[in-house]
């Protein structure tokens, strides 16, 4: 039965006064039931965790200072460490990008020779234009679906990341060919264009070594008991033979003057913004090894090269460095075997012709094409070898 009853009765007058605040359960302003918190010694602990962290970071100068807006210097600063600190995920524009639209414009990779830009990307709308001739995009990850896409990427110059980056450099005897990593292909125009850019990337790295060395025993407080000595160091700098320029003999013999805050921050920009005329293109490790055989004969008839020898020991086609990111005289384009199965028909390699004695720098379909095109003006042909197309030493070829 309804307790409340009917009309004038007790039950439902009562029912109609007001209770007083404070009785029963607690309620809303609008007569809603309020559940109280279970546990108020977890929301304490969190409270006073709070103004913990407040009291102990609320003035520190890493934190402050990321509350302020960056000035121009600072954001190319930042450019600079989150690219060096990104690669080798360094994504380099296909030279036909300018002509594409932007859903068809791909990169090259390290990890995969074809990839698009994801369109979620600020960049996309103008990749096809976006990019300088020496520029190339520092990418966070690969994102794999029906394409595989670049995700969190940012511009930079390919030259300054990769020569500060790369874990290995091999060079030619005339130091205007780079491989890095066994995978990008430097070539410049101009001998001292590319010595001036090895020395300042030796100079730049063991600064920021040390800088980082120093910066982290500070923060902590503390050395760490398993760094390396500074006499270590520099006892594994490398050494050259005497064949190699000049300058990059003197590497190791010269004291380099320590470089710390601004001073090294204005070396680096001015590595990074410099622009030199070079060519790049990706090998892939059959072409690296191609590219070690030519060295190899080019140096000697036996192989036992001095850029060998400076680089560390051969062994299985393998050059293993000692103690340094730079290896001298490992990697030639001269007498490159172009009808080896080691060469791909994408490679182009300097050429030099011998009918018309001009070089060029052509594909194995161009040297085919330009061979039966080339009249030679009744110049008569250059041996073999000079024209490097000679196949490699038998030697080199055994080893690999």
């Amino acid at each position: 039965a309804n307790a409340s009853g009917g009309e004038g009765n007790p039950n439902r007058e009562l029912n109609r006064r007001k209770r007083k605040p404070g009785k029963g359960r607690s309620k809303g302003s609008r007569g809603e039931r309020v559940r109280l918190p279970m546990n108020d010694g977890l929301a304490e602990r969190m409270r006073r965790r709070n103004i913990e962290f407040e009291l102990r970071y609320g003035s520190h100068g890493h934190t402050a200072r990321a509350l302020e807006p960056l000035s121009d210097r600072q954001e190319v600063l930042l450019q600079l460490v989150l690219a060096l600190a990104l690669y080798p995920n360094l994504a380099l524009p296909h030279e036909k990008n300018g002509e594409r639209s932007s859903a068809e414009c791909v990169f090259h990779t390290r990890q995969v020779p074809f990839v698009n830009l994801h369109p979620s990307s600020s960049v996309y709308p103008e990749v096809a234009t976006a990019l300088a001739p020496w520029e190339g995009l520092a990418f966070g990850s690969v994102l794999q679906t029906h394409l595989p896409f670049l995700m969190h990427v940012t511009r930079c110059p390919v030259v300054p990341v990769v020569l500060l980056g790369a874990a290995a450099v091999d060079t030619s005897a005339d130091c205007k060919m780079l491989i890095c990593d066994e995978w990008l292909q430097l070539v410049f125009e101009d001998r001292e264009d590319a010595l001036d850019l090895l020395e300042e990337a030796h100079v730049l790295r063991r600064a920021m070594q040390g800088a980082l060395d120093m910066e982290v025993a500070q923060f902590f407080e503390a050395d760490c008991d398993d760094d390396v000595s500074a006499e270590l160091v520099e006892a594994e700098l490398p050494t050259f033979p005497s064949s190699a320029p000049l300058r990059l003999r003197q590497l190791g013999r010269r004291a380099t003057r320590r470089l710390r805050g601004p001073d090294l921050e204005t070396r680096a920009l001015s590595l990074w913004h410099r622009r030199v005329p070079f060519r790049w293109q990706t090998v892939m490790p059959n072409e690296y090894t191609a590219f070690l055989q030519a060295g190899a004969a080019a140096s000697s008839p036996s192989g036992a090269s001095a850029g060998l020898q400076s680089a560390g020991d051969c062994q299985d086609g393998i050059v293993k460095p000692v103690g340094s990111w730079l290896r001298y005289g490992t990697v030639s384009e001269e007498c490159v075997n172009f009808e080896s199965s080691l060469v791909s028909d994408h490679l182009a390699v300097a050429w030099h012709c011998p009918f018309c004695r001009h070089t060029f720098r052509f594909t194995r379909g161009d040297i085919a094409q330009h061979r039966g095109e080339c009249t030679g003006d009744g110049v008569p042909p250059l041996p073999a070898c000079t024209a490097t197309s000679a196949p490699a030493s038998t030697d080199a070829s055994a080893r690999l």
